[in-house]
């Protein structure tokens, strides 16, 4: 047997994202919630926090009445492993910013189920005339959470993201693109009732379960909800999904005749579905986000892209 190469093999195995996992399980004190956190299932981080104890030949979890613990090793770990990719963070960030002085490359992602026509005509348009050396790579991935965590982490330059409080908490910045009112929409199965209604009020969304998937982005529904119709008793999904298991999925709740606030923008990702506009007015503006440290090339893009009432 080679042990060099098994030595390699291992290493390769122990790779960032399952010391991630560890280290998200360790400060979650759950796997419920950390997996949540993640935007994965627990069975997932389940598997990979196995993956990992198997690598290393040793428990690193282990439990109490409040949920997880780690061992006395495994807090050693904890330790090192967070000490570790702090660093690798911190040098990759700085090896980024060296590129990006000399980039001519704007690296963008947006939410797969979201197309920003603005910004096509931006690229289209002003930016190829007045900086055509400037050269922007998109990337559509999902969910939206992911294109803000790219950000913050540096792996992408911006996104369109709506300025929530989330944003300038993160130390993030935010250009204003056009004022477009966040309109919500109410996904329906086609043979919910309330399909024939050219729209639904707040008042209208007791007849069913009630979902959200952010609360930030329909915070003004929900206080006037929670003030006015308090038998609407609204849900955050993503919560349930990982905890409890009460709906397997988006559709899953319509299907079961509950109601799921989203964006307009996203509705049509459910083909199987049909949605009622929301009538109810949120003034959440969306716009470009980035690092507080954007290189030449986003500047520029920046300069074209800014919407100034």
């Amino acid at each position: 047997m080679n042990l060099f190469k098994v030595k390699l093999e291992s290493e390769e195995m122990m790779n960032d994202r399952l010391l991630s996992s560890y280290i998200m399980v360790v400060e979650n004190g759950s796997f419920a919630q950390a997996a949540k956190a993640m935007f994965i299932t627990p069975q997932a981080l389940h598997q990979q926090i196995e993956l990992l104890e198997a690598e290393m030949g040793f428990p690193l979890l282990t439990r109490n009445s409040r949920g997880v613990v780690p061992t006395p090793a495994g807090q050693l770990f904890y330790t090192g492993a967070k000490q570790l990719l702090d660093q690798t963070a911190d040098l990759l960030l700085k090896a980024r910013q060296m590129n990006r002085q000399t980039a001519t490359i704007v690296r963008m992602c947006m939410s797969a189920n979201y197309r920003d026509d603005y910004i096509i005509d931006i690229i289209k348009g002003p930016l190829k005339e007045k900086h055509p050396r400037v050269r922007i790579e998109m990337a559509f991935i999902m969910p939206s959470a992911q294109c803000f965590n790219s950000v913050l982490a540096g792996e992408v330059d911006a996104t369109v993201f709506p300025d929530i409080p989330k944003v300038a908490q993160s130390g993030l910045c935010f250009v204003p693109g056009p004022q477009k009112p966040y309109e919500c929409v109410c996904l329906l199965s086609r043979d919910n009732p309330l399909c024939e209604r050219d729209g639904l009020y707040p008042e209208d969304l007791t007849r069913g379960d009630l979902f959200y998937y952010n609360a930030e982005f329909v915070k003004p529904l929900l206080e006037y909800i929670e003030d006015r119709v308090p038998d609407a008793r609204p849900k955050q999904f993503a919560a349930l999904s990982y905890c409890d298991q009460e709906y397997s999925s988006i559709s899953d709740i319509c299907f079961h005749g509950g109601i799921f606030l989203m964006p307009r923008a996203f509705a049509s990702a459910f083909p199987f579905l049909t949605f009622v506009p929301l009538v109810f007015e949120m003034d959440v503006r969306y716009g470009l986000i980035y690092r507080p440290d954007p290189s030449p090339a986003l500047e520029k893009f920046i300069e074209v892209y800014r919407w100034d009432d």
